[in-house]
C-alpha cells in the first residue's frame, strides 16, 4: 500500500505546472532568476561586458586608440569570446575599457527592463542605458555573446561584447 501512494505523489509531481514544482537541490539561489511573464521579455537581465572606446568617443578624452583601431580590436575579441576557446571574463580583463575609479573592472551589471522599480543603486535602468546596448543585453539568450557596434547616438561609448549571463 506503500508503494501505492509513492507513485500517486511521483504521478501528481510530474503532471504539477513548472511554476508548481518545488526547487529541486540543496539550497536558494542567490540571485533569483529574470521573471519572464508569459506575454513579454524579462524583468531584468544579468550581463558583462568588455567596452572597446577610443579617442574622440563621448567622454572619451584620454585614449591613444583611434576609431578604425578600436573596431578592428573589437572584432578580434568578439570572434575569440564566440569561439569558447577563451573565457570571457580573461578577455575581459585583457581588454574591457570600463573601468572603476580605482582602476579595477567594473561588472556584471543587472540591466531592468522599462517599468521595474530600482532595488538597489547598482541596478541600472533600462531607459539609462546606451539604447544598442539596452536592445542587445535583452535580446540574447542566456549565455549567448554578441556585440553592438559603435554609434555616436544609440551606442556612443565604443563597442559594447556582451555575454549575458541571466
Amino acid at each position: 500500500m506503500r508503494w501505492a501512494w509513492i507513485i500517486v505523489l511521483l504521478v501528481a509531481c510530474n503532471d504539477a505546472p513548472e511554476k508548481e514544482r518545488a526547487p529541486v537541490g540543496g539550497g536558494a539561489d542567490p540571485k533569483p532568476a529574470p521573471v519572464v511573464p508569459l506575454d513579454g521579455p524579462p524583468r531584468w537581465v544579468q550581463y558583462d561586458h568588455i567596452l572597446i572606446t577610443f579617442r574622440g568617443a563621448h567622454k572619451i578624452v584620454d585614449h591613444s586608440r583611434t576609431k578604425e583601431q578600436a573596431r578592428e580590436l573589437a572584432l578580434s575579441v568578439l570572434e575569440r569570446a564566440k569561439s569558447g576557446l577563451v573565457r570571457f571574463a580573461l578577455l575581459k580583463d585583457q581588454y574591457s575599457d570600463d573601468r572603476a575609479a580605482d582602476g579595477s573592472k567594473r561588472g556584471p551589471y543587472i540591466m531592468l527592463n522599462e517599468g521595474e522599480p530600482q532595488k538597489a543603486a547598482e541596478h541600472i535602468p533600462r531607459k539609462n542605458a546606451a539604447k544598442a546596448l539596452a536592445d542587445l543585453v535583452f535580446r540574447l539568450d542566456v549565455g549567448e555573446i554578441d556585440m553592438c557596434e559603435y554609434h555616436p547616438d544609440h551606442s556612443p561609448f565604443g563597442w559594447h561584447i556582451v555575454q549575458r549571463q541571466r
